[in-house]
């Protein structure tokens, strides 16, 4: 029998160095002025702009999230691990963005990484193959054109991506 708590800890002790790694990559910095944002945006990294929040998350509920988010009108980013038996960890991405008044969920989004800097946040194209943009990362999330140029490219990208993500 699994210990569940110790699986839980294992997902969030994963997703937060997948949050520095992708913050590293990024150009993203701790968070240091936390008086001014709600309890639940404190543990991540922000751009230099400020526009953007990424950080680690556990069992997400994105509706917590959402007062937050409408209340300080920032990107969120939130970095999920799953662990597949017997398979290396999956890093889910989960946008919360908000446009126009309204907030955007946009959930089970992957990293794909191209080349210096070019980091992007995906759909799955086999779950969701009529989409055809994704986010670029950087002092907030800039909807794209898909960054990939075929299958081969856009598997490499992924496989890049995971690899920074679990880097040590």
């Amino acid at each position: 029998m699994i210990n569940s708590r110790k699986l839980s800890d294992e997902r969030f002790v994963l997703a937060t160095r997948a949050c520095a790694n992708l913050a590293a990559a990024a150009k993203l910095k701790p968070m240091t002025d936390l008086t001014l944002l709600p309890l639940n945006l404190r543990e991540g990294y922000r751009s230099s702009s400020g526009d953007l929040i990424v950080q680690p998350a556990i069992d997400l509920q994105p509706n917590q999230f959402a007062g937050a988010v409408g209340e300080t009108r920032l990107d969120v980013l939130l970095i999920e691990t799953g662990l597949p038996l017997g398979l290396d960890p999956v890093f889910y991405f989960t946008a919360l963005l908000p446009r126009s008044g309204r907030l955007r969920q946009l959930r089970s989004m992957r990293l794909w990484l191209g080349g210096v800097d070019e980091l992007h946040v995906v759909h799955d194209p086999k779950e969701h193959p009529q989409m055809t943009s994704s986010f670029s990362v950087g002092q907030w999330l800039r909807e794209v054109q898909l960054p990939w140029t075929d299958e081969t490219d856009r598997q490499a990208g992924l496989e890049r991506a995971d690899a920074l993500l679990i880097a040590d």
